[in-house]
């Protein structure tokens, strides 16, 4: 025999309230964001990559570490 199932004697926890953001908001954020922690025109103090040191790095693909720009493969 199974179990009941029913769920009109359960208790139940009440559900957390979400809010909808709204998804050009968290973009335009995201964009400033990324904006305001990219320095503009630096070029990385690294030839090589660090993760694949066979590779040159790019400039194309960067971090700002410590004040100065690591470029990656």
């Amino acid at each position: 025999m199974l179990p009941d199932t029913s769920t009109k004697d359960r208790a139940f926890a009440p559900r957390a309230r979400v809010e909808s953001v709204d998804v050009r908001t968290l973009l335009l954020a995201g964009i400033s964001l990324a904006a305001l922690l990219s320095p503009q025109g630096a070029q990385p103090i690294n030839t090589m990559c660090p993760v694949k040191p066979k590779q040159k790095a790019k400039a194309s693909i960067t971090v700002s570490y410590e004040g100065q720009v690591i470029g990656f493969c």
